[in-house]
């Protein structure tokens, strides 16, 4: 039996939260995906998630995140 290897998202949150708290990082993910991520993403708090409606590409991503950022934290 194989080692399950761990995921492109538990890697990428392991190396942010040596950095942030777990409470101040930000998941952005795409609704169409949400079958994918459900599980890996169950216990990051709902007000941390930003779900895109649509796959718009990375700059739009970063733009809907950093707009639901400064409405959660405007001094940030």
């Amino acid at each position: 039996m194989k080692p399950r290897r761990s995921t492109l998202v538990k890697q990428t949150r392991l190396r942010v939260s040596v950095a942030v708290g777990e409470d101040r990082i930000l998941a952005v993910v795409t609704r169409t995906h949400e079958r994918y991520y459900r599980d890996l993403l169950k216990e990051v708090l709902p007000e941390s998630l930003v779900i895109q409606p649509e796959n718009r590409g990375t700059a739009p991503a970063i733009l809907y995140a950093l707009l639901r950022l400064s409405k959660a934290a405007p001094d940030a």
